[in-house]
């Protein structure tokens, strides 16, 4: 099967993407066939153990016979002029760092490959599609919460701990628990790093934290570089408040990349209790390390 390259498509992994809107047509030109993608449905890998399926695919990089349409956010309905048996290929497309206006096809979920699809001038052809991770995905590290022993430590400096949510608890996302953070204003800030510290690729090779989270504090992210000398901490990110569940992709490619003295990484996240807030919540669920196998 002849796929597109990924990289040969997006030569820097930070390529920023305005979705492309229905093209308009001249009074001259053909009429068009439709396309209609409403989702992407992410779905279980069985050579992988990859967790939880949670995730949030928005996009689809559609190529037809291997030439790229545009990126569109779905659900979508958009004109081209190919008419007759196509090949389409279409890449899931997610949130670059949960920001909008920063959209790429993510590197971790497979291509999908629709050949001898018949497109007719006038008429909406609907695929309904389902992806899942790509056979080569490392996942580093997966802390879902469901063991009584929890793979994040406290650092030296948090006055407060993290716990898994009770059994059946409204609180937790999926499972049987979530992690949950509470600040208060006398225990008011909150740091943990990974037990483990993981070898990660350099070189540009991608590396990514997804989690679903949701929280009533601004929640920080980032890596302890641990180099023969000294352990260096790097913010990466500061995911802002949502009263309800959502899934981020959290791209550490370009940190892991310039640490070249480092030997090993940690992720820690952190959070001071915003101003003005007496308590606040921190949920969390599902965070997964990842990277490709043969980048290491």
């Amino acid at each position: 099967m002849n796929k597109i390259n990924f990289w040969g498509i997006i030569s820097s992994f930070f390529f920023v993407v305005l979705l492309s809107s229905c093209d308009k047509f001249d009074s001259d030109q053909e009429i068009p066939a439709y396309i209609q993608i409403d989702t992407i449905v992410l779905v279980d890998n069985p050579v992988l153990s990859e967790g939880s399926l949670s995730n949030n695919i928005t996009d689809a990089w559609v190529f037809i016979n291997d030439q790229l349409l545009g990126a569109y956010e779905m659900p979508a309905t958009f004109p081209v002029l190919n008419e007759g048996v196509v090949k389409i290929t279409i890449m899931p497309g997610i949130k670059l760092n949960g920001i909008a206006a920063t959209r790429v096809a993510y590197p971790f979920y497979k291509q999908i490959v629709l050949n001898n699809v018949k497109l007719a001038p006038d008429s909406i052809t609907k695929l309904n599609i389902s992806t899942s991770y790509i056979d080569d995905t490392e996942f580093a590290w997966i802390e879902a919460f469901e063991f009584t022993n929890i793979s994040l430590d406290t650092t030296a400096k948090s006055n407060v701990g993290i716990h898994e949510t009770a059994p059946s608890s409204p609180l937790t996302f999926e499972g049987l628990h979530s992690g949950m953070v509470t600040l208060l204003s006398e225990e008011d800030f909150f740091e943990c790093a990974t037990y483990n510290a993981y070898e990660l690729p350099q070189l540009g090779h991608p590396v990514f934290l997804e989690l679903n989270y949701k929280t009533s504090n601004v929640l920080t992210i980032g890596i302890f570089e641990q180099t023969s000398s000294q352990i260096i901490q790097t913010p990466i990110i500061n995911i802002n408040t949502s009263e309800t569940w959502k899934k981020i992709y959290v791209n550490l490619t370009p940190i892991v990349s310039a640490s070249t003295n480092a030997l090993d990484f940690k992720i820690f996240l952190g959070a001071l209790i915003d101003e003005g807030l007496d308590e606040s919540q921190i949920l969390l669920d599902n965070l997964k390390l990842i990277y490709n196998k043969s980048d290491i």
